[in-house]
């Protein structure tokens, strides 16, 4: 990433997302994500693409890919044509 080559720090909108954290999580100068609603209750899909947050920390998805479990039920409500 040009920022970490130049040993500026990004804080992502969104970062706190799965794939926000995946993208902080490997790099060196990222410390922060940029988060809204931690906590707040929302719809499934948002709930699934939150990490878990625990003593004020994002906790990392254990094991290959993002820690997202996309249920039949989720897939059928927000991508239809999916399913």
């Amino acid at each position: 990433m040009a920022a970490e080559a130049a040993g500026v720090p990004v804080v992502p909108h969104r970062g706190s997302r799965v794939y926000g954290m995946t993208l902080i999580a490997t790099c060196q100068v990222q410390t922060m994500a940029e988060s809204f609603g931690t906590g707040d209750s929302g719809n499934e899909l948002m709930e699934l693409l939150t990490p878990t947050l625990e003593n004020g920390h994002y906790l990392l998805p254990r094991g290959p890919g993002f820690g997202v479990n996309f249920t039949s039920g989720v897939l059928k409500k927000f991508a239809p044509g999916l399913v």
